[in-house]
């Protein structure tokens, strides 16, 4: 037992004073950086080169970056589906619906809050670079009736009521229902949240997703009776310790990260107050059981000497280290192999990174915060230079002969005042200050475009209406290059986080979710068509909502060639009606299943009749200048009827 307690302390010390504090060192520039960027976005001027008598703070940074918030909010919340999901094979196309089900009935669930984390994890992203967000399966169960069983007992009566006396006699038998027991889930869900960067520490080698790297530790802060809640589902063991450590007065999730510029009062009437909580993620080594070949789950042990060097019969595997945390004191209470096992039987970590621009040698990627940092900055400054220089000018600064301040009591200002003076040419005059300011507006102006140059967030996007010179074109050219920016980064986003998130939402329903809980989210129909072992590409949604003008010309394309079809006569032509009837249908809004019922019947040949004319569109040949359609006689006897039947 002592010896278990000793290995317990060392993997400790690695973990802690080994991994999370040398991260912690190691990326205190980094942190430094987030935290001026979200004073930007806050309007605060916490780094300023001048200060004297004004400190105004001109929002520009914030009014980018709520552009960009509200240009992210309208892309993705358009409608309630939030992803496209395909997969090559055609066949397969009932998999890759009920895969799509999924990811769109789970983000839609209201405990999910996914508009508002969707939102803090985007303005994180495209503030600083880099997003954080840990996933977990939440279940909990009761016992309850889930069916019954029904059995026959003999009476001592016989069919006929008789009392029986005879062998030969047949008993009669009444029903008895019993009750069967069993788990029902009461809550059964998939859950994500978004971290502080300074509560999430990492090496610093690049890879390419967190999946890659050799440690994540992420910092929360949980009481002692938050931690007994879960002790039985998280595999938590000596929870007794912590009984006899008092929990810090101020944890360091919140110390160093939430309330680190806040300065909140803590609340004194708590009963409880909570330890840190230190959740590694990567692989470590183990000493573990196998049965043909397979690890067995809670056979887990620290496979570390008394040097906390790793032992012969230890192995690398997949897990979930926790450690709490109080001031200088740290115990182990979680000790396993992840339960996070994909489709194929493979362990994963349920943690994401996104990110807003890749960098070229930086893991981490880089935001629109760390270019426009400095632009800001140097615009607050300029225009409070300016606005004491205006200041100075406006008012009155007299100069005095230093003889004509004994014994005066007239020296100030007030209307109708006369101030004695012995000459009032040579003992007081008015000290003039110029006002002229012009060179401070245009360096305004410069750096308020650089600005705007640097994150592509254009002033038609943020609701200036631009001058009376301004062209149309040019307006028009201002809002594309904002959208081709923020299309860069969305993908950028999709393809880190999002992509990974729909991932998750997969395997954890596939290998969590009680059956009830399938049933919702799929619906019985495409239940059985989900299949988490495909390897399904999402298409982003940047990608799936069109503007409405290009869908204007989509429509108008397929409309001429529905115009073609019609006058072919083909026997398949209303094959190739319905199908474009469907597809008009669907850039209108409108979903198939409304008009399916009113399509054509395709086994009814396609007569053209004298006087019916294609569908118009471009595709309908003229009879006159005028552009009069011609009559299905017309085309016959002109030789047209049949132009592109093959």
């Amino acid at each position: 037992m002592k010896s278990e307690k000793e290995l317990e302390r060392i993997l400790v010390d690695q973990i802690i004073n080994g991994e999370v504090a040398v991260s912690e060192s190691n990326q205190q520039y980094s942190n430094d950086d987030f935290e001026s960027m979200i004073a930007l976005l806050d309007s605060e001027r916490t780094e300023k080169e001048y200060d004297w008598m004004s400190d105004i703070r001109i929002p520009e940074f914030a009014s980018h970056m709520l552009t960009q918030s509200s240009m992210d909010v309208g892309q993705y919340f358009q409608t309630r589906d939030f992803v496209e999901v395909y997969l090559q094979d055609e066949k397969s196309k009932p998999n890759a619906e009920a895969a799509k089900e999924l990811i769109n009935r789970t983000l839609n669930q209201k405990h999910l809050n996914h508009f508002l984390k969707f939102v803090r994890a985007k303005a994180i992203n495209n503030v600083v670079g880099r997003v954080y967000a840990k996933c977990w399966w939440e279940q909990e169960t009761k016992i309850a009736v889930i069916g019954e069983n029904v059995k026959y007992e003999d009476l001592d009566v016989d069919e006929y009521g008789d009392k029986i006396s005879s062998e030969f006699q047949v008993p009669a038998q009444k029903e008895v229902k019993e009750p069967v027991y069993g788990e029902v889930p009461v809550i059964d869900r998939f859950n994500y949240d978004v971290w502080d960067q300074r509560n999430v520490f990492t090496d610093n080698s690049y890879v390419y997703s967190l999946q890659d790297k050799q440690f994540v530790v992420f910092r929360s802060e949980m009481t002692y009776s938050e931690l007994k809640a879960v002790e039985t589902l998280n595999g938590y063991f000596n929870l007794d310790l912590l009984k006899d450590i008092k929990p810090p007065s101020t944890t360091e999730f919140k110390s160093e990260a939430a309330d680190k510029e806040q300065s909140f009062t803590p609340i004194t009437s708590s009963a409880e107050k909570p330890y840190d909580i230190y959740e590694r993620y990567g692989k470590v080594w183990m000493l573990v059981d196998k049965e043909n070949g397979e690890v067995v789950q809670g056979s887990e042990k620290i496979g570390l000497d008394k040097e906390g060097k790793p032992l012969n019969k230890a192995d690398l595997h997949e897990a979930i280290v926790t450690i709490a945390k109080s001031d200088d004191k740290k115990v182990l209470i979680g000790f396993k192999l992840t339960p996070y096992i994909d489709a194929q039987g493979k362990p994963y970590r349920p943690i994401i990174r996104g990110l807003c621009y890749v960098h070229l040698t930086e893991d981490g990627g880089v935001g629109d915060g760390k270019y426009t940092k400095e632009l800001q900055i140097a615009l607050d400054d300029t225009f409070n230079i300016s606005q004491d220089r205006v200041m100075l000018a406006t008012l009155p600064t007299i100069a005095v002969n230093k003889h004509a301040l004994e014994d005066n009591s007239t020296l100030y200002f007030e209307p109708g005042h006369p101030i004695e003076v012995n000459d009032p040419r040579s003992d007081i005059y008015e000290f003039k200050i110029t006002d002229n300011i012009q060179g401070a507006l245009n360096q305004i102006n410069l750096l308020a475009n650089k600005m705007q140059q640097v994150d592509s967030i254009q002033p038609p996007t943020m609701g200036d209406t631009g001058a009376a010179s301004t062209t149309a074109t040019a307006f028009a050219g201002a809002s594309r290059a904002t959208g081709e920016r923020a299309n860069y980064k969305s993908l950028t986003f999709e393809n880190t986080f999002l992509c990974e998130l729909y991932w998750m939402i997969h395997q954890m329903t596939f290998v969590f979710a009680k059956p009830e809980t399938g049933i919702d989210l799929f619906g019985e129909e495409k239940l059985y068509d989900f299949d988490p072992t495909k390897n399904y590409y999402y298409k982003p949604l940047s990608q799936s909502i069109e503007p409405e003008h290009s869908k204007m010309v989509k429509r108008k394309e397929w409309i001429t060639l529905l115009g073609y079809i019609m006058q072919s006569g083909h026997p398949d032509a209303p094959k190739m009606f319905n199908y474009i009837m469907v597809e008009i249908v669907k850039l209108m809004g409108d979903e198939y299943t409304n008009i399916s019922s009113m399509l054509l019947g395709e086994d009814k040949p396609l007569q053209l009749e004298g006087g019916v004319g294609a569908v118009a569109g471009g595709g309908v040949p003229t009879s006159n200048q005028s552009g009069t359609p011609m009559s299905g006689m017309e085309m016959d006897a002109r030789g047209t009827a049949n132009i592109g039947a093959y």
